[in-house]
């Protein structure tokens, strides 16, 4: 029995976290409302005139041609989580930030304790100006020190800051940081090449509904054959994947014509999951029609008392599924709390060093994934034991003959 809910416990913990892991990535959160409507530009491959090739971020030239486009509703670009090091009592602390345009505050609906994000202007104008996380004001002022208007050095620069916002989830891909600046500000002192078509950047492109991503597609194409006929000979983009997060993550379709998770994707990863199912599947088949052959007595005792044999399925079912529940929900919790308690090491995506809050999504994705595997452990537990059962005799099952 032990063995039994060991089985079913470890393998819910382990369809959970991957459950979860992926849902993270492709289900809008509290800060990244608009990841259902947005196609994202996170890589691209460029092949020089000598014909090597490299894989690349975009850079600020690719970025400012997408905000152009005339189909998204919105075009924003931002940085991936960048570091901010230094060496403080014998330790290396590192800070995470992102240097982003002022669209990007209209894309991630970040919790304003005070101030306001910076603006057009001050991107454009390069002012140094800072927008800080709850636990980084925490750190350099005064618990009752109003930060607004007030400088911090970072880095060896000079910032003003000019707003404060709740703690973002580490789960959060795109938006998580401890401090977020004017690319324009950041981008001098850092990695630029190839005349900005090479970077650091991640463009997130805004669409008025899903229905809308092949046009988009189309612009986005067309774009990047502009770009590639300024720029040949010396480079060129071979291939740049705009498409979804799910996308990005888990497609293995590397073509620029797709942007979506195709058919044969999504059923390549249902076929792994439900090949790690069946060993312990096999296993727990093998558990419970042992355990049944062990009782064959005792159900032949009570047939003979005047249990028919729809009494004795009635009470196979209940017994088996009280059994997957004790497995399963411990299974749950447990894969949950693994999570939780190390983000960085399920959520794919995820590009934080230390460790502050999750933001862990719960989905109808992730209920019906977990309650087929619940009907598989229930129907591999009963199936075979309840077929015996119905061709054997009352005779023989008080001899203590196996079912």
């Amino acid at each position: 029995m032990i063995s039994y809910i060991l089985i079913v416990g470890m393998t819910s913990m382990w369809i959970t976290q991957t459950e979860v892991s992926r849902e993270n990535n492709v289900t809008n959160t509290s800060t990244e409302p608009f990841v259902k409507r947005s196609l994202f530009l996170s890589g691209m491959t460029v092949k020089y005139a000598d014909k090597t090739e490299e894989g690349v971020f975009p850079g600020i030239k690719v970025c400012e041609r997408m905000i152009q486009m005339k189909t998204p509703q919105l075009v924003s670009f931002f940085t991936w989580t960048r570091y901010n090091e230094f060496f403080k009592n014998g330790r290396t602390y590192s800070i995470p930030y992102r240097a982003t345009d002022h669209r990007y505050w209209q894309l991630m609906k970040f919790s304003f304790i005070q101030g306001k994000p910076y603006s057009q202007e001050d991107v454009e104008k390069a002012h140094p100006v800072i927008v800080l996380s709850q636990s980084m004001r925490n750190q350099y002022f005064e618990r009752n020190e109003n930060p607004l208007g007030k400088r911090i050095t970072l880095d060896g620069k000079d910032y003003v800051v000019c707003g404060v916002v709740k703690d973002v989830p580490s789960s959060s891909a795109y938006a998580y940081g401890e401090y977020w600046i004017p690319y324009t500000v950041w981008q001098g002192a850092n990695y630029s090449s190839a005349d900005g078509l090479l970077g650091l950047y991640v463009v997130q492109v805004l669409a008025k509904s899903p229905h809308d991503f092949h046009t988009i597609h189309q612009e986005y194409t067309s774009l990047i054959q502009e770009l590639n006929k300024e720029n040949k000979p010396a480079y060129e983009i071979t291939r740049g994947r705009l498409g979804t997060k799910e996308y990005l993550l888990w497609s293995k379709n590397h073509t620029s014509q797709q942007w979506a998770l195709s058919l044969s994707d999504q059923l390549m990863y249902y076929l792994e999951t439900l090949w790690f199912i069946l060993i312990p599947l096999l296993a727990l088949m093998c558990i419970n029609f042992a355990r049944t052959n062990e009782r064959s007595s005792e159900i032949g005792v009570r047939m003979a008392l005047g249990a028919d044999k729809q009494m004795i399925r009635a009470q196979y079912i209940k017994e088996n599924v009280l059994i997957i529940l004790a497995g399963m929900i411990p299974g749950i919790i447990i894969g949950y709390a693994c999570i939780y308690l190390w983000p960085d090491e399920y959520l794919d995506g995820l590009d934080v060093r230390e460790f502050t809050s999750v933001e862990l999504p719960y989905t109808w994705k992730v209920f019906s994934h977990l309650l087929f595997v619940f009907l598989f452990f229930l129907g591999a537990s009963i199936l075979i034991p309840i077929y015996k059962l119905k061709k054997q005799r009352i005779v023989n099952l008080l001899k203590g003959e196996d079912l």
